[in-house]
């Protein structure tokens, strides 16, 4: 195996500063509501082997690295840590719509520069 397949692709930066996170708190509850977002299931056995690993979990049902923190917000947790066997559902946001704050939050950088 080639160690590059071992990597992946975080994403652009935009999607780990603050002020980006800090805007899609402000539009949680939307993005909570919307009926693009998905509740998916989470298989018992996968919640233990995961526990603690919110993120580990993501990446394991094919969620991009770029939208854990998203999920991990939606999902009301403040750590990926809170993450286990307790958890029955997860929320997924709707790519489009992250993306889609992500380009306004790059305008409105923009436009103060």
């Amino acid at each position: 195996m080639k160690i590059n397949s071992l990597m992946f692709n975080p994403g652009a930066d935009v999607y780990y500063e603050k002020s980006f996170r800090d805007a899609l708190e402000a539009n949680m509850d939307n993005l909570r509501q919307s009926n693009r977002t998905q509740t998916l299931g989470v298989d018992a056995h996968k919640a233990v082997v995961y526990q603690g690993d919110l993120f580990g979990y993501l990446l394991s049902i094919g969620i991009p690295p770029q939208y854990h923190w998203s999920v991990m917000r939606l999902n009301r947790f403040n750590s990926p840590f809170q993450f286990g066997p307790e958890t029955d559902f997860i929320v997924i946001p709707e790519y489009g719509e992250i993306d889609k704050l992500r380009q306004i939050q790059k305008t409105n950088i923009s436009i103060q520069v």
